[in-house]
């Protein structure tokens, strides 16, 4: 009897420790995208707030379309529940130059309800923005739809992939200047409308 007793406590135990998970990341190259130019994340003019980072954020319950907006609105469910922090591989192979590093991870959620849908996006150090498009006619376009709905009748068994490119192997965050860029350019123009005073 105490056999079956500790066989069913280590099948209930060995039950407990699965969860839903969800693969997700960056994947391709990492270009920085000022909303005209973009540039690989490598070159020595593309530049990115120290605090950037990659979050997955989950939504709510079979959501089908979101805005920004919907991630500060009292009373939302969305929520970053995971995150990677900006890092780009700048050595060794070269097919690995310019990727986010890690371009991966999974995050696991014991809790997590069939419906559960997730997104991709770029904080740039001082709000949430898209991941966007840098090729074909999509270039410029926000992966606004971007969105994994992990559905299962069994939930410890459930897992999706969800990556910010979107399928494309070529995408863009948005690029924030260095905080000393853009005081250089705060006081050039206070100069210059100072001169023109004068």
């Amino acid at each position: 009897m105490k056999k079956l007793t500790m066989l069913a406590v280590l099948a209930a135990l060995a039950t407990s420790a699965h969860a839903a998970s969800v693969a997700w990341g960056f994947g391709g190259l990492v270009y920085l995208y000022d909303g005209k130019t973009a540039a690989l994340s490598t070159e020595s003019t593309a530049t990115v707030d120290p605090g950037a980072y990659l979050a997955l954020v989950y939504l709510g319950q079979n959501v089908e379309s979101y805005s920004l907006s919907d991630l500060t609105k009292e009373g939302t469910t969305a929520k970053v529940v995971d995150q990677m922090s900006y890092s780009i591989t700048t050595t060794g192979k070269s097919s690995a130059i310019g990727k986010w590093n890690p371009t991966g991870q999974t995050y696991d959620d014991t809790a997590m309800k069939s419906g559960a849908s997730f997104t991709v996006l770029f904080y740039n150090g001082s709000s949430f923005d898209y991941v966007y498009a840098l090729s074909g006619t999509d270039k410029g376009a926000a992966k606004d739809s971007n969105i994994l709905t992990i559905t299962n009748a069994d939930m410890t068994t459930a897992d999706g992939t969800i990556f910010a490119t979107g399928g494309s192997t070529t995408a863009g965050v948005v690029a924030v200047p260095e905080p000393s860029t853009a005081m250089l350019a705060l006081a050039g123009l206070a100069l210059l409308i100072k001169r023109r005073r004068a």
